[in-house]
């Protein structure tokens, strides 16, 4: 039995960042098209490395100041992170109860060994990863309730995500089987169908991030704001896991 932590895979991971500067704002009002600046709306950061298979991170719950350990925004000049009130690293990975069966096998025809590996159960979960998101310590105190609700909605939408990937991926296991001559093709081929996976999932999710943005990142909205956040509470509870 082979556990995911054996496993490495592709980085897709989301970053989210609460922007709130009123004279940016103002002038962007200006122009009649309010529309958030490139470099603060949600993106997929795909560079590399094994986030969906890594043990980084903790998974949802309530968040806090504290859970923000970066000391930089990441990707970010120091002109564009003052505009910057908070910035999330929230990714999906594997559950700790996924687990994976490679078998080694004969194929008397052939003359030859063989490698086979299927899925036996799959989850997926959201994470924060603290090292990677940064709070600006210069947000008013009025506003911090604010940035954190807004921040943990991000945090519930990927949760979600995560939820309903692992209901659909769950229904159709046969799917993850494969062959292949050495144990190494196995696993490298398990990584690349799960990683895909969540590369769709996220994507597919993006829009919302942005859509969520632009109703509660260009303008100071507790009431549209908490009209998100009890929204994505009622679909936690739908998707429960």
């Amino acid at each position: 039995m082979i556990r995911q932590t054996a496993f490495g895979g592709n980085k897709h991971g989301f970053f989210f960042c609460l922007f709130l500067p009123l004279s940016l704002l103002f002038s962007l009002l200006l122009s009649g098209c309010p529309r958030l600046p490139e470099y603060a709306l949600p993106h997929i950061n795909a560079t590399g490395g094994k986030s969906v298979f890594s043990g980084r991170g903790f998974t949802y719950r309530a968040l806090t100041v504290h859970d923000f350990g970066a000391q930089s925004p990441p990707e970010l000049s120091a002109g564009q992170a003052k505009h910057i009130f908070a910035h999330s690293c929230i990714r999906i990975r594997l559950s700790r109860k996924a687990s994976f069966l490679i078998t080694h096998g004969y194929n008397d025809y052939f003359g030859r060994s063989f490698w086979a590996g299927s899925v036996q159960s799959i989850g997926f979960e959201a994470v924060m990863v603290p090292d990677c998101s940064w709070w600006n310590p210069r947000v008013p105190p009025e506003k911090k309730g604010y940035v954190l609700q807004h921040e943990q909605i991000h945090f519930a939408l990927m949760e979600i995500a995560a939820r309903r990937l692992s209901r659909r991926v769950g229904k159709n296991l046969s799917a993850f089987s494969v062959i292949d001559s050495s144990r190494q093709g196995v696993e490298d081929q398990l990584k690349e169908k799960i990683s895909t996976l969540v590369q769709r999932e996220n994507t597919k999710i993006l829009q919302t991030h942005t859509s969520f943005d632009e109703d509660c990142s260009l303008y100071f909205d507790p009431e549209k704001q908490q009209w998100w956040f009890d929204k994505v509470n009622r679909e936690l509870r739908t998707w429960k896991k």
